[in-house]
């Protein structure tokens, strides 16, 4: 577990200041000489930023007697980049290049006492997990996986707040850097064109004092754009990206996506007794008055909604979806019964 970069600093390092400066100035040729004497460092300290820059993924183009040129499309993700479009003092950033699952990672530093606001963010993950343990595909080059430390003030039961928080953040973050529309499937599918371009998964330790949160642990996924080879098997009939392949990737999107969604989740979570969220989850709900099956309980692991539905499709109940309540519960009704869904799935019937 590799950390490119932490935020922990007030002071700019030498390679931060050399990248402001080379974006300031994208589309000319910067000398290492003139680097050197507009930042007050050594020529070496300049090449020495540059190689940590191309290491973190930054390209340039270098021409002898010239100097360095950063690439039309910068995509760096970097917590500086993360950091500066971040409004909350309080958010705290690190950034992997690969990891197992940036969950555990969070929770490894939850259960040591660190306090609330450490962000993860990770290229890669390795053993990204999904809602009852399904393997989240995480792949380098296509997407961006991070993970919030929260110490709510909130039963156990209202887990669903935080979980639907990070769909609404998402959701709005992805709407206002593409201008794309967005909408949500119950409880958290974050769905562009009907496809789901994110995952979301809440963890966290009950106190057994009061029933309240110990810690929460939100952990996001975005597909930004269509991994290289397409998404896996299992999953390319329900999977999309952000971007398609054949748009421009909007500059630094990574880093502002993450951002965008921690400024929206903040916000929301902040004055959570509000539920400001609410409304915003309402707007973009898909299913009102769409018939659905409902699938109760954990289902055995490895099978998709869809092999459930297949496989007992007959069996399964199906209801109208009505809205959602004010604790957002799933309200339904089927055979002349109106009843409120707290948990389990659904998924929308094909006629």
């Amino acid at each position: 577990m590799t950390v490119l970069s932490r935020c922990l600093k007030t002071k700019m390092s030498t390679k931060e200041t050399v990248y402001n400066y080379l974006v300031n100035h994208k589309n000319e040729y910067i000398s290492g000489s003139k680097l050197a004497k507009e930042l007050g460092v050594s020529r070496n300290a300049i090449w020495k930023a540059i190689k940590s820059l191309e290491m973190e993924g930054v390209s340039f183009s270098a021409v002898p007697n010239k100097g360095y040129m950063i690439s039309e499309n910068v995509e760096l993700l970097t917590c500086e980049e993360v950091k500066k479009h971040i409004r909350n003092d309080r958010i705290r950033v690190e950034v992997f290049e690969s990891v197992d699952s940036t969950n555990n990672r969070i929770k490894e530093k939850a259960q040591a006492g660190e306090d609330e606001g450490l962000l993860y963010i990770a290229k890669e993950q390795t053993k990204g997990r999904g809602r009852m343990n399904r393997k989240f595909s995480s792949p380098k080059g296509s997407g961006v996986y991070f993970s919030l430390l929260l110490r709510p003030n909130l039963p156990a039961n209202k887990t669903l707040y935080i979980t639907t928080i990070a769909a609404v953040s998402v959701a709005m973050a992805v709407e206002k850097i593409t201008g794309k529309t967005s909408e949500i499937k119950w409880v958290n599918d974050v769905l562009i064109n009907d496809k789901k371009v994110c995952g979301i998964l809440t963890e966290g330790a009950i106190s057994m004092e009061n029933g309240n949160f110990d810690y929460a642990v939100v952990g996001i996924g975005i597909n930004v754009r269509e991994p290289e080879g397409g998404f896996p098997e299992e999953i390319k009939d329900i999977a999309g990206s952000v971007i398609e392949k054949d748009e421009d990737l909007p500059e630094f999107i990574r880093a502002r996506i993450v951002a965008e969604t921690i400024n929206n989740f903040m916000d929301f979570y902040e004055k959570l007794p509000e539920k400001g969220f609410l409304e915003e989850y309402r707007k973009r709900f898909k299913m009102t008055g769409k018939d659905v099956y409902v699938i109760e309980g954990n289902h055995r692991g490895g099978i998709s909604v869809d092999e459930i539905i297949s496989e007992f499709g007959d069996s399964l109940k199906v209801v109208k979806v009505l809205g959602i309540d004010d604790d957002l519960g799933l309200i339904v009704e089927g055979n002349g019964k109106r009843e409120v869904l707290r948990s389990g799935e659904v998924s929308i019937r094909r006629k």
